[in-house]
């Protein structure tokens, strides 16, 4: 074979291996945007279904304008380029309105669970720190039930799934609703027996409950030995700590 025979042997060779990483190329990047769009896709049709179990009147809504937009301009280029169109610049165009639509999804989700979170639970706002003193059982449970329902309030059924199932227990959001309901329940119980043993406290250790929850805070100076004696008689001596002011 002549030297100009190796030449273009060599040079179909390389041009039908590069054709070849192309088509890989185009084929991944294809691939790509196909994963954004099905990802995206699924998310709007399991926030719809939150939103059901939520109730309300609201539902997730997708920019039909962007959308519309980015798809016709994504069909524009494989009706001229075919799959080259994959490199060009409406496929990336295409890309960031489905992740825009993800993201407004998810904080939609979000609010939505927020806000009927918020219907559910009416003891969850008044567990203020002066109604937590009591006994130390009712306190602590109180307190658990409060930090709970704080925490299930910022997760988000539709990325948290897991976290909320255990926190709340296995299901799905009608499950988890069912769950805080009961979790509120527990915790208005709790600050009921906590106000009633409060009522019974002497207006000496009311006061000085009142003042240790304060900004200022009670003085050391004013925490004689029969206000000590009250707040011990009370179970209620473990529940001050000394701080810095």
């Amino acid at each position: 074979m002549t030297l100009y025979n190796r030449a273009v042997d060599l040079g179909v060779r390389l041009g039908a291996a590069a054709a070849a990483d192309a088509s890989d190329a185009l084929l991944a990047q294809g691939q790509i945007l196909v994963t954004d769009l099905d990802r995206t896709s699924s998310q709007l049709e399991a926030a719809a279904s939150i939103g059901d179990d939520l109730g309300g009147d609201s539902r997730p809504k997708p920019d039909a304008k962007a959308v519309t937009q980015a798809i016709g301009a994504f069909r524009a280029g494989l009706s001229r380029h075919g799959a080259a169109a994959f490199q060009h610049a409406p496929t990336g165009t295409l890309r960031d309105v489905a992740k825009q639509q993800r993201t407004a999804t998810e904080r939609w989700v979000l609010r939505a669970w927020r806000a009927r979170l918020d219907d559910l639970t009416p003891h969850a706002a008044l567990a203020t720190s002066d109604r937590l003193h009591g006994s130390t059982t009712h306190r602590q449970r109180a307190e658990n039930r409060r930090q709970k329902l704080a925490r299930v309030r910022d997760l988000n059924p539709l990325l948290d799934a897991v976290n909320l199932q255990a926190e709340l227990g296995d299901g799905a959001v009608a499950d988890w609703l069912e769950a805080v309901a009961a979790l509120d329940q527990d915790l208005g119980d709790m600050l009921e027996i906590l106000d009633v043993a409060r009522t019974q406290q002497s207006p000496t250790v009311r006061a000085a409950l009142a003042r240790a929850s304060s900004v200022s805070g009670l003085p050391l100076d004013e925490l004689t030995d029969e206000l000590l004696a009250e707040l011990r008689a009370a179970d209620l001596e473990d529940q001050l700590v000394v701080r810095r002011v």
